[in-house]
């Protein structure tokens, strides 16, 4: 669910599917990566070979750098085919939470766990709703004081 909070961002609240997170190389590492970036132009034989041999070094290196990354992609994008289902399942039976998120780009300004389809479906209306009030759904809360002498009562019934 996308709110606009009262200082105009855009604030995305959702459920995390997966207990990682994707990690992708920026477009900044992509430019630096470039194994052309560094050569310069020279009228020498010597210095021509060693651009040559030196480009190619690096056309390997990043190569193989881009090629494990590569894998490694792969493997994650394997392990999200397989391990989603089995979360879905154990988390829809009440078995493990879901983690509810509040997002701001790629910056995560809270998460919340609760169990259950429903209850996560409450928390993250309650969520946006306070998000889009001003208010921090993530800050401490104080009990009340009639929930405070609740809370300190001794339970003296037995089953």
């Amino acid at each position: 669910m996308q709110v606009t909070a009262l200082d105009g961002r855009s604030i995305e609240v959702g459920r995390r599917w997966v207990p990682w997170r994707w990690r992708l190389p920026g477009l900044a590492a992509l430019r630096a990566a470039n194994p052309l970036a560094g050569t310069t132009r020279s009228r020498d034989v010597e210095a021509v070979v060693f651009d040559v041999v030196l480009g190619t070094i690096r056309g390997l290196v990043i190569g193989g750098s881009v090629l494990v990354g590569v894998v490694l992609l792969a493997v994650q994008a394997l392990l999200l085919v397989l391990v989603v289902p089995v979360l879905a399942v154990l988390r829809l039976v009440r078995v493990l939470p879901w983690v509810v998120e509040a997002r701001h780009g790629s910056s995560i300004l809270g998460a919340a766990k609760v169990r259950g389809w429903r209850d996560s479906e409450e928390l993250i209306r309650q969520i946006a709703a306070d998000l889009q009030f001003g208010r921090d759904p993530f800050a401490p809360r104080q009990a009340s004081a009639a929930q405070a002498s609740s809370l300190a009562q001794p339970i003296t019934r037995s089953w």
